[in-house]
């Protein structure tokens, strides 16, 4: 190739700009030893001791509120138990047997049969006294 075929493909050189100068990077260095996690180390551990705490908060007051649910359903089955307790009791007083002989003791005789009052006359009609 000639020099007038290679200065065809080259691109034109272009004048060079001035570089800035880059200041120059420098590692800086943490101050080393325990004291440097201190901090750190310090909020893990009372974290953790946050959520150790509130974790032994609520299961205590789990087992406190699962023993208070048990006395309660302890409660209502000794209430229902009273409640059918009585309700056979209130069914067994008001029988027409027992009602009768209830009336009997206080003294109450049977009704005879019904009578009519007739207002405009005043008299009763039908029906006898009980005895």
């Amino acid at each position: 190739m000639s020099s007038a075929a290679l200065s065809r493909t080259r691109p034109a050189r272009t004048p060079r700009t001035r570089v800035k100068q880059v200041p120059e990077l420098r590692v800086i260095e943490s101050p080393s030893g325990p004291r440097a996690a201190l901090p750190f180390i310090s909020v893990v551990v009372s974290v953790l001791l946050a959520v150790l705490a509130a974790n032994l908060f609520l299961n205590t007051q789990m087992a406190q509120k699962s023993y208070e649910i048990r006395d309660k359903q302890v409660e209502l089955t000794y209430l229902n138990e009273q409640t059918q307790a009585l309700q056979q009791r209130l069914q067994s007083e008001s029988s027409p047997a027992n009602l009768e002989k209830q009336a009997r003791d206080l003294g109450m005789v049977p009704a005879g049969p019904t009578g009519f009052i007739t207002l405009s006359t005043g008299s009763v009609e039908g029906g006898t006294p009980a005895h």
